[in-house]
């Protein structure tokens, strides 16, 4: 059985703690908005507001570089199918997604680190700036709005592939199976669909840019949330999905306690999957 580098699994652990404080940190504004009829903010906002906060500075920091550590571990199981995927068309699809995701998390941890240092942070600094600066370059470009349709199809699929994880409990096969893990399964079920239902509107949002030809449609997190508030039940729809967000925060931090590698962990190491089974009887 193979073995990775030996800084993986550290990275991973610590990538997983950095994108669980920066969804603990969305989710709790979020979760304020819904209460206060407020603006819902998104990635980038909740990284300014963690900086202005006591004890920010550090915070912002373990944030910055638990991101590239994301980045870093996502990037390496995409190169060395830690996850076991395999080498067929959905194998291909899966670590195509984590190299996106991966791009995705060092951008993120890179704006965190200007945010650190307090250098300026460019046309990204307005929540979404950065989402509807590339839509408007992309919509420029010869076939460019059917690109960025494509795009958001692929985010919306993405979207599609976490619910399905979070209603079926995939990731329990990455999860060490502990008396903790099994109590909080339902609250992770919850959470990482949560988060499949936020990306799935930003894939729509980026498919109405496209057939708009408006890059001003675009948008990350912060316009899904408010895409969400502006909705029939608005709020008890964006108190949903911030709730939810809380508890991918939660799942975040207990993959970077119990997550395993797939490919590189012992046919005798409990998973959460194995010890629900049992349970069961099944």
């Amino acid at each position: 059985m193979d073995t990775p580098p030996g800084w993986v699994v550290p990275a991973m652990r610590i990538g997983f703690l950095g994108r669980g404080l920066t969804y603990a940190v969305t989710g709790a504004l979020a979760v304020s908005a819904a209460l206060s009829g407020g603006q819902a903010e998104g990635t980038t906002d909740a990284l300014r507001s963690l900086r202005n906060s006591p004890w920010g500075l550090t915070a912002l920091a373990a944030v910055a570089a638990g991101l590239v550590c994301y980045a870093a571990w996502r990037l390496t199981a995409a190169a060395l199918d830690l996850d076991a995927h395999g080498n067929g068309a959905k194998g291909a699809v899966a670590r195509l997604g984590q190299v996106v995701s991966g791009v995705i998390h060092l951008g993120l941890g890179v704006y965190a680190a200007t945010l650190l240092v307090g250098l300026p942070t460019g046309g990204g600094g307005e929540e979404g700036g950065g989402a509807r600066s590339a839509s408007e370059w992309l919509m420029q470009q010869p076939y460019g709005a059917w690109a960025m349709a494509a795009a958001g199809l692929c985010v919306v699929g993405a979207g599609a592939y976490y619910i399905h994880k979070g209603a079926s409990g995939d990731y329990r096969e990455k999860l060490h199976g502990t008396p903790l893990t099994r109590r909080l399964d339902p609250v992770l079920r919850y959470g990482v669909a949560a988060q499949g239902v936020v990306v799935g509107i930003i894939g729509v949002l980026l498919v109405w840019a496209a057939w708009t030809y408006d890059p001003e449609k675009a948008g990350g997190l912060g316009q899904a949330l408010s895409a969400l508030r502006g909705a029939v039940y608005g709020q008890a729809l964006l108190m949903a999905v911030a709730v939810g967000l809380l508890a991918f925060a939660l799942f975040c931090a207990v993959m970077a306690a119990y997550g395993l590698i797939p490919r590189c962990r012992s046919d005798e190491t409990p998973t959460l999957a194995h010890r629900l089974e049992a349970r069961a009887g099944v």
